[in-house]
């Protein structure tokens, strides 16, 4: 942004480009290296002393993201464009890099949300909320005490003695204890944790 301490012998001209200079702000499909060049375009008639500065503070007071804003405007001491530059690039390829591994499960969510919302009615909002709760009760792999959907602890089987190793808390059909053949040809069940 232009100096505000002439201000008033700026002519009208570049008073409007310290205006626009002051509310430069990231769009929301605007990369950081974008804006950087948006800014710089603004401050050449500007005539800057602390170019540099001036374009640092603007970036920082208008990024889109307030989490790296505030991890910018929180550091000891002041950055200075380069560092301000590095922390938004690696937030912004986290960012990036992070909704690309969310993409999936987003989209496993969409068709679960087709099948599982209770009512047509009411906002988006609150059927997602509705299918992040049914998964949440969901256990995501097979009980180990009987091989079903659901949480070990509700087993009706918890208490069962298996009959292939004598052991409670399973049945035969999903033990881990393995047949070995003995030495005299007999069989014999290998013990397994459980």
């Amino acid at each position: 942004r232009c100096h505000q301490r002439g201000a008033k012998k700026k002519t009208y001209l570049k008073s409007g480009l310290l205006e626009a200079n002051n509310q430069a702000n990231q769009l929301e499909n605007e990369d950081v290296n974008t804006f950087l060049a948006e800014l710089r375009k603004l401050s050449i008639p500007c005539k800057f002393n602390d170019t540099e500065e001036m374009i640092r503070d603007r970036l920082v007071l208008g990024l889109k993201d307030a989490l790296t804003q505030k991890k910018i405007l929180a550091k000891d001491k002041t950055p200075d464009l380069e560092e301000v530059l590095n922390t938004a690039r690696a937030a912004e390829s986290s960012n990036s890099s992070s909704a690309r591994i969310r993409g999936p499960s987003r989209i496993h969510t969409t068709e679960t949300a087709k099948y599982s919302a209770v009512s047509s009615e009411g906002s988006d909002e609150e059927d997602i909320f509705e299918v992040r709760a049914s998964r949440s009760q969901q256990p995501s792999r097979a009980c180990n005490g009987c091989g079903g959907k659901h949480l070990r602890s509700n087993c009706r089987f918890k208490d069962a003695i298996c009959r292939r190793c004598d052991k409670r808390g399973h049945i035969a059909e999903v033990c881990r204890a393995t047949l070995n053949p003995n030495k005299d040809g007999r069989t014999a069940w290998s013990q397994s944790k459980q």
